[in-house]
């Protein structure tokens, strides 16, 4: 078993592919980081491997309500809400390897990846190039934020199958408030 492991996304929203990877990552580890990457406009950078993460459209959600949907879908998760004393979710800049320190403990964290675009493989060579130890776990995309903001901007209904509970009460919320 993993000490510490971590995973990381933009969460943009936090959806069902994301709580899998979660739930594969939190069986593999005793304690268990969640960074939310981009946490702010300021640590957004465009990457060659991906050509929309950096943009505006791409990153409808702040900190706070990505950081809520994480917490919520845990908690409203019968079968992990007992877990979530092990679980720490985090901002992390991930174009900002420099500012690293100021949000991980320490470079003995394993970072969790599943490698489903060449995103996630520059990420593995620049976790490597900083020390830190990585395990690639198994999965496949069973949908994408890109699908999910797609619905959201022609105001289509937010499709609760997508996305966990947590994540779906959080945008209800945001879109009765709108």
């Amino acid at each position: 078993m993993i000490k510490r492991g971590m995973i990381h996304g933009r969460f943009q929203p936090f959806h069902n592919g994301h709580f899998d990877y979660m739930k594969q990552a939190l069986q593999l580890s005793e304690e268990l980081i969640i960074g939310i990457t981009n946490p702010d406009p300021g640590t957004i950078e465009e990457v060659g491997s991906d050509s929309h993460r950096h943009r505006e459209d791409a990153n409808p959600f702040n900190y706070y309500n990505r950081m809520l949907m994480i917490k919520r879908s845990i908690l409203l998760n019968k079968q992990i809400a007992a877990d979530y004393p092990r679980i720490s979710i985090i901002p992390f800049p991930i174009n900002k390897p420099g500012l690293w320190k100021y949000y991980v403990p320490d470079n003995t964290i394993t970072q969790i990846i599943r490698v489903l675009d060449p995103w996630d493989n520059e990420k593995m060579k620049v976790f490597k190039e900083y020390g830190f130890a990585v395990k690639v776990i198994e999965g496949e995309r069973i949908t994408s934020g890109t699908e999910i903001r797609e619905h959201i901007l022609r105001k289509e209904s937010i499709l609760k199958h997508l996305v966990p509970a947590g994540t779906f009460s959080v945008l209800e919320e945001l879109f009765q408030s709108s």
